[in-house]
């Protein structure tokens, strides 16, 4: 078992505005992963990643105090990587939180992939297959901002950077991608899992069931964030399949779109 490890980004920074990178990010709770990585019969349990607070950037910085995988974070560096998830797994009350106070970027205190993310901002791509696993009680949670909160993608796993994804035989159970508090509250978006606009999901004889997606709370006269996809947020450009054996039912979404968000194609 691999619990109560904590991933924490560094706090209160200033970076160039031509220096391309992160400031502040967190990945992975109990484990990083770069390359090539199998894990099997494993239970993770109440580990966080917390992006560092404070930070400001600009440019070509591309993730500031963003905090990725509450469990696992899997990046390919400095090839594509990969990584294999299968033989009873079991992913319980890990959370992606992201940082209070960042600025400077599209991601900025962003909480992504709550058990699990795939993929990297800054590296190569990743191809993941998740087999026979359970992902229950994990969250994605978005930063407090006194603008505008950050995002909460993907309670459970968030699928991004071009990354390739298959889950199969898995079961998604009461997960939930939460936005940040701010002057407007900040999205929710994939309470089970989020899936951008350059990655591929396939989605084989799994339960989706009992996420939530909720926008995040507004500060006095201001405005609640968006929740959408209390199961499924899938971006416009990538791709998502599932065929007729999984089941995505019973989800909830503050705003719309109970349990799927995109297009889902069946196979």
């Amino acid at each position: 078992m691999l619990s109560y490890n904590q991933a924490i980004g560094g706090s209160n920074a200033t970076v160039q505005t031509d220096v391309a990178g992160d400031v502040g990010s967190s990945d992975g709770g109990a484990l990083f992963s770069e390359g090539y990585t199998t894990v099997s019969d494993s239970h993770f349990d109440h580990n966080d990643s917390l992006g560092g607070s404070g930070n400001v950037g600009g440019g070509g910085v591309l993730a500031i105090g963003t905090a990725c995988g509450g469990a696992i974070s899997s990046c390919g560096h400095p090839r594509p990587g990969t990584l294999t998830i299968d033989n009873r797994c079991t992913f319980t009350n890990n959370r992606a939180i992201g940082a209070a106070g960042p600025s400077g970027s599209a991601f900025a205190g962003d909480g992504i992939g709550g058990g699990v993310c795939v993929g990297d901002f800054e590296d190569k791509p990743v191809t993941a297959a998740i087999s026979n696993s359970t992902f229950a009680n994990n969250q994605a949670i978005g930063g407090f901002s006194a603008a505008t909160g950050a995002d909460g993608l993907g309670g459970s796993i968030a699928n991004i950077n071009g990354s390739t994804l298959t889950l199969t035989l898995c079961s998604l159970i009461a997960n939930s991608a939460v936005g940040g508090t701010g002057a407007t509250g900040g999205n929710g978006f994939g309470g089970g899992l989020f899936n951008d606009g350059s990655s591929n999901v396939t989605i084989l004889g799994s339960t989706i069931t009992l996420n939530m997606a909720s926008g995040g709370t507004a500060l006095a006269g201001g405005n609640a964030g968006l929740g959408v996809g209390g199961g499924l947020y899938l971006v416009s450009g990538g791709t998502a399949s599932a065929d007729l054996l999984t089941l995505i039912i019973g989800n909830h979404a503050s705003t719309s779109n109970d349990d799927v968000w995109g297009v889902l194609d069946l196979i």
